[in-house]
């Protein structure tokens, strides 16, 4: 081969490495992310890597973040659903949440927490056929009310505020036939203080026998 076409090629190869730099400054000027590993050849490698584990990171954080929303979805849908198989009607009489230094939801516990949902509804009824009145209501005089509520959980506590909300305010069926008055009479038996001629046994609900007043 003539050196002079040994110098042609050599020129050729000169000028496409010149090419290849120019290329190469020009996507790194328009593409700062772009990294130049010539003198690095692992570092490719340990960029991916890097990157991988940081979408892997978030893919967790979203997870983790979606299953703590599913969970809180559930469980106050659960706490809603406990009280929508009691009633579906609604009563004639509404009347506003009486107005009394403690709550009736806090008494729907002291006299049935033990008799569930459709238990304490059904001692709401009572307290709403009363007008509101608390008298005469054991679980109202009790010295230890705040203590034993306390005690009784934040989940029945929500289910007794709910129950109160029902029938006071959205003013829910009464399934007592009208009774002011209630007692489990297999445990204490017929109150003495109650004229058997004056009143008529209208429900009986969990361990409550419920009496209308005639």
């Amino acid at each position: 081969m003539a050196k002079s076409e040994i110098q042609k090629d050599n020129l050729v190869v000169v000028k496409m490495d010149a090419v290849g730099r120019a290329a190469k400054e020009y996507l790194l000027q328009w593409r700062p992310g772009m990294n130049d590993y010539t003198d690095d050849p692992l570092g490719r490698i340990r960029d991916e890597y890097q990157r991988n584990a940081t979408r892997r990171f978030i893919g967790i954080v979203r997870i983790i973040i979606f299953a703590a929303l599913f969970m809180a979805a559930i469980f106050f849908f659960i706490g809603i659903g406990r009280t929508e198989s009691i009633t579906t009607h609604k009563g004639d009489n509404p009347m506003a949440v009486p107005q009394s230094k403690i709550p009736i939801w806090k008494v729907l516990l002291a006299e049935g927490a033990s008799e569930g949902a459709k238990g304490m509804y059904a001692i709401g009824c009572v307290i709403r056929n009363r007008g509101g009145s608390l008298k005469g209501f054991a679980g109202a005089k009790r010295k230890d009310l705040d203590a034993f509520v306390t005690k009784q959980g934040p989940e029945l506590a929500r289910l007794a505020q709910n129950i109160e909300k029902e029938i006071f305010i959205d003013n829910a069926t009464d399934i007592t036939g009208g009774a002011t008055l209630f007692e489990n009479i297999e445990a204490f038996g017929f109150p003495k203080s109650w004229d058997k001629s004056k009143v008529s046994e209208s429900a009986k609900i969990g361990r409550h026998t419920f009496y209308r007043e005639k």
